[in-house]
């Protein structure tokens, strides 16, 4: 049973138990959408902190960071494991509970190029570009 569903085709959103989730700021959903698209694949804090929060100092960034990782743990509630939170690194790892629209069209639009039921469910997915209208202040990265 999916408890949570994250859209990132069209404006983004993640929503837990059938509802908004509250997260801390727009860089963390945008820190879950690259941590899911870059799923099983460890990232540095250093990396992670630099990307979103480039133009602070280092100090800072990385307080930024842990605040968002916090904010994210909260928001995913039973599905907190999702994030492997590690000293140095952050790992997403997949839950079948965690619905991601980008990653089932991916799939499907691998499928079978005969399968037209493959097809129309890819198209229902799409609502637009990726993460559209995500304005990220302070982020050049």
């Amino acid at each position: 049973m999916v408890t949570a569903e994250l859209r990132l085709l069209g404006p983004p959103s993640l929503t837990t138990a059938g509802r908004p989730a509250r997260l801390h700021s727009a860089k963390a959903l945008a820190l879950l959408a690259y941590l899911t698209l870059e799923a099983a694949t460890p990232h540095s804090r250093a990396k992670l902190a630099g990307l979103l929060w480039g133009e602070s100092p280092d100090a800072q960034a990385r307080h930024s960071l842990r605040q968002v990782l916090y904010s994210l743990c909260r928001a995913l509630g039973n599905l907190k494991d999702c994030l492997v939170l590690e000293e140095e690194a952050v790992v997403f790892e997949p839950h079948p509970d965690l619905r991601v629209d980008a990653l089932e069209f991916l799939t499907l639009a691998a499928a079978d190029s005969k399968d037209l039921n493959a097809w129309r469910r890819a198209a229902q997915l799409y609502r637009g570009m990726l993460l559209e209208g995500l304005e990220l202040s302070g982020c050049p990265a």
